[in-house]
């Protein structure tokens, strides 16, 4: 029985090796082609080099990408936990009609494919007649990221009783002291996993980007995808290397050190 126990432990780690092989071997193989001596990506290894690195400081318009990236992910992750931390306390203590269609419909961001979601948003504000900008690029991007901070707020509301807070009640707290004093205490890692993932979120976004964004709202993926138009060197699997390890840490303290899980 325990050499069944053992076989079928040890075939559910092979699977989980491979699935994970999957998912980040694309990424291994941007990383490793970042110190290529080459000149072409991809291509056979033909030497160890931090010279594509080093271009970086060559090359300000990445960087004056990377800041507008960083400035439109602040704000739509601000917009979105503002929204959505309401949001998702109301969906995890109260019951009401037609609560499974609103969840979905405030979850549809998550599901629909985000090129026809950028080219809606582009339609809508072509018929207000609304010019696209800065602020306008990180509205849309706060809608798409909204869902990822209800979804993490609702792994910490599941298990948080709402007795605690009718016993705050009781001793006379009102609704805003029961929230600061006792909801935002236990559910403040879900606050902070929700933002940053909604942050990452905003990032590392291409498609909403790629119809919205605008010459003084470049960001650094729209940025990357017009060098690669052009061209394709190690220099762009550095700069996409400085991106995947960026989302892997942020995705490492949200789900390590926060004890959040996002996807669950």
């Amino acid at each position: 029985m325990s050499a069944r126990i053992s076989l079928g432990s040890a075939g559910a780690i092979a699977w989980l090796v491979l699935i994970y092989l999957f998912v980040l071997g694309p990424a291994a193989v941007v990383i490793i082609g970042s110190f290529n001596t080459a000149t072409s990506f991809p291509s056979d290894f033909e030497g160890f080099t931090f010279g594509w690195y080093a271009q970086l400081g060559e090359h300000p318009e990445f960087l004056d990408a990377l800041f507008v990236s960083i400035q439109i992910g602040a704000i739509a992750a601000f917009v979105g936990s503002v929204i959505g931390i309401p949001v998702a306390l109301a969906l995890a203590r109260y019951d009401f009609r037609f609560k499974g269609m609103i969840t979905a419909f405030i979850m549809a961001p998550l599901i629909l494919p985000q090129i026809v979601l950028g080219m809606a948003m582009l339609q809508l504000l072509t018929a207000l007649q609304l010019p696209a900008t800065f602020l306008g690029l990180a509205l849309i991007h706060a809608v798409f990221v909204m869902p990822y901070v209800v979804r993490a707020m609702l792994s910490c509301l599941t298990g948080l009783s709402p007795s605690v807070s009718e016993a705050a009640a009781s001793l006379g707290a009102n609704a805003w002291q029961r929230f600061l004093l006792i909801t935002l205490p236990i559910t403040r890692a879900g606050i902070m996993a929700g933002f940053i993932f909604a942050f990452i979120m905003s990032f590392i976004n291409l498609p909403l980007s790629l119809f919205l964004t605008t010459p003084t709202s470049t960001t650094l993926p729209i940025r990357m995808f017009a060098y690669m138009e052009s061209q394709i060197d190690p220099f762009i699997a550095a700069v996409g290397s400085l991106t995947v390890i960026a989302v892997i840490a942020g995705s490492f303290f949200i789900e390590k050190i926060l004890k959040v899980r996002l996807l669950a």
